[in-house]
């Protein structure tokens, strides 16, 4: 089983609805998505697993802190968040 991960970014509408979507390959496509955007924007990772035979067989989702620079330790139902994403966010913040 193979395991990938895609950046997304949500805008959210006043009802907590998710009105549009970006998804891409790095936090700095994610993050310049959600920065053109009017109002409040969710940033997060999802985390799929799965195979051409099997189909998907797992999704977590992870998402940052309100000021998009904080990733959680684990997914939402507990897999570990790799090291490279945390470093991603790290580098791209500080250029």
């Amino acid at each position: 089983m193979a395991v990938t991960y895609e950046w997304t970014a949500e805008k959210i509408d006043a009802y907590g609805d998710i009105i549009d979507t970006f998804h891409g390959g790095t936090y700095a496509e994610a993050l310049e998505w959600a920065e053109e955007q009017d109002g409040p924007v969710d940033i997060g990772l999802v985390r799929d697993v799965g195979d051409d035979i099997n189909g998907l067989t797992d999704r977590q989702w992870a998402y940052l802190d309100e000021s998009w620079l904080k990733l959680p330790a684990t997914f939402n139902q507990g897999a570990k968040m790799p090291l490279r994403f945390f470093q991603e966010i790290a580098s791209q913040r500080k250029g």
